[in-house]
């Protein structure tokens, strides 16, 4: 026992200090029932049509998108399948954007190309 376990067994013995009055639980149920409001009981809620309608369809839009978009870039940008790698070939304007993107400067670029 910890110290506390033993502090509080020291000033409360084994007794239970909670008590219920007498025929608390003979009538529980009954006056649980008499406080509910009248009605019927709530449905349970179905995944309607129409919400699996807009799922299905905002899915199919994604994919539109995204083919439309791969399917939009140029012939330079198009990924290349070679030895298990996957290369992007595009021209110096999208790799200054990169390396603007990634805080690259001249120095970092070229350790990266040497380790490859």
């Amino acid at each position: 026992m910890t110290n506390e376990e033993e502090y509080i067994s020291s000033r409360m013995g084994k007794r239970n200090p909670f008590t219920v009055p007498d025929g608390y639980f003979e009538h529980l149920t009954e006056r649980v029932m008499q406080q509910l409001p009248a009605g019927e009981a709530p449905k349970a809620k179905v995944l309607s049509i129409r919400r699996l309608f807009y799922a299905a369809a905002c899915v199919a839009s994604l994919f539109v998108v995204g083919a439309l978009a791969f399917h939009s870039l140029s012939d330079e940008q198009q990924p290349i399948f070679s030895e298990n790698r996957v290369e992007t070939v595009s021209n110096d304007e999208y790799l200054d954007e990169a390396a603007d993107y990634a805080m690259m400067d001249n120095h970092e670029i070229y350790l990266c190309l040497m380790n490859e």
